[in-house]
């Protein structure tokens, strides 16, 4: 897609979110923290990371500030629940 202007910008993150919203609510709560693999990120670490990767370094980066994205560690928030909150807190959206 091809972005030309801030209308076709915000509808092109609209239907991210829409997509993103649908994953989200696909996951079973007791696999949110299970890797595929040992070391590698779970769907909550992923969940996480739009959450922070957003409001920490997009959020900040727009203002005019250094970015604050410090991870997406599971400390964060725990849990299905606990993560689907902060998403919800960090984008400052009601994700479906």
């Amino acid at each position: 897609m091809e972005i030309k202007s801030v209308k076709s910008f915000v509808d092109y993150g609209e239907k991210i979110r829409e997509g993103t919203s649908r994953i989200i609510e696909s996951v079973s709560p007791v696999h949110v923290d299970f890797p595929s693999k040992p070391g590698k990120f779970t769907i909550g670490d992923q969940i996480r990371y739009i959450a922070t990767i957003e409001r920490y370094r997009y959020c900040e980066t727009i203002s005019g500030r250094k970015s604050a994205y410090q991870g997406c560690r599971r400390d964060l928030a725990d849990g299905y629940e606990n993560t689907v909150i902060f998403l919800m807190k960090c984008t400052d959206k009601h994700w479906k």
